[in-house]
């Protein structure tokens, strides 16, 4: 056999986004769980959705060191928003779940900061069913400034993207699995989309500001206190500039394509 003919014959590379390989090589993962990745970052590219995202949390690889890098940002540090756990948080290959009392993920994202305009986009992928009536993520300030995400009393999930008004949606669900997402793109606008896929808007008109305090997954941050917390297991969540219903929408659907490929949408 000649050189060429080996050549020919060899397995050639995978040709993987760059973004997708940066976090390839920082998580090391392999296999399908690497070209899920490469794909979602794809979709995300085509969809226009990528450059929106700050924080983007595919939670791939089992481990609480794979589960804390940020796609849109694979350096190991705070200034990246990767995860850091703390208290009573477990992982496995569907995601990483708290235990309801004290574990949660810190974001290091501040989003008074990173949103000074107070327009900004926050979703979960959960996969468990009756969880507590914990956060799935949240920050305030006392009772105003309020970005979060809350299942309540169950078949009830409840969302808050607001200033100093209290201004909410409220989705009526079977249950909390699956994808959960708002966004505000006005003052007089918020939407937000559960995991049937409907929109509901509020469109009371208020000046938003947000909180100062860090955004925490399975919790919440009430000026500096952390309470809330939730025994859900997250797959998927990310924090990001706002999204039309459209785009809510949109990712939803990548979102899911996304968990089908892992072999754990819900």
């Amino acid at each position: 056999m000649n050189y060429y003919n080996l050549i020919s014959i060899m397995p050639k590379s995978v040709a993987y986004d760059a973004d997708a390989q940066a976090f390839i090589t920082a998580t090391g993962i392999s296999g399908t769980n690497a070209s899920a990745i490469n794909q979602l970052v794809l979709n995300l590219k085509a969809a226009n959705i990528w450059s929106k995202m700050k924080a983007l949390y595919p939670i791939i690889g089992g481990t609480a060191t794979s589960h804390k890098f940020n796609l849109k940002d694979s350096r190991d540090l705070d200034a990246a928003f990767r995860l850091v756990f703390i208290g009573g948080v477990t992982h496995s290959s569907n995601g990483f779940s708290g235990n309801g009392t004290n574990g949660f993920a810190n974001t290091f994202l501040n989003p008074n900061t990173l949103f000074p305009s107070g327009f900004a986009s926050i979703g979960v992928y959960n996969r468990v069913s009756g969880t507590n009536s914990g956060f799935f993520i949240g920050t305030q300030v006392g009772s105003i400034n309020h970005l979060g995400i809350r299942p309540q009393f169950i078949t009830n999930i409840r969302h808050w993207n607001r200033g100093s008004t209290s201004v909410q949606t409220n989705h009526t669900v079977v249950n909390e699995m699956g994808f959960s997402a708002n966004s505000r793109t006005s003052n007089t606008l918020l939407t937000s989309i559960d995991n049937t896929g409907t929109l509901k808007t509020n469109t009371t008109a208020i000046s938003i500001a947000y909180s100062g305090f860090i955004i925490p997954l399975l919790a919440n941050n009430s000026s500096g206190a952390y309470s809330g917390y939730s025994n859900a297991q997250l797959s998927f969540a990310y924090i990001s500039d706002a999204l039309t219903s459209s785009e809510l929408t949109s990712l939803k659907s990548i979102n899911e394509t996304y968990q089908t490929t892992l072999g754990r949408q819900v």
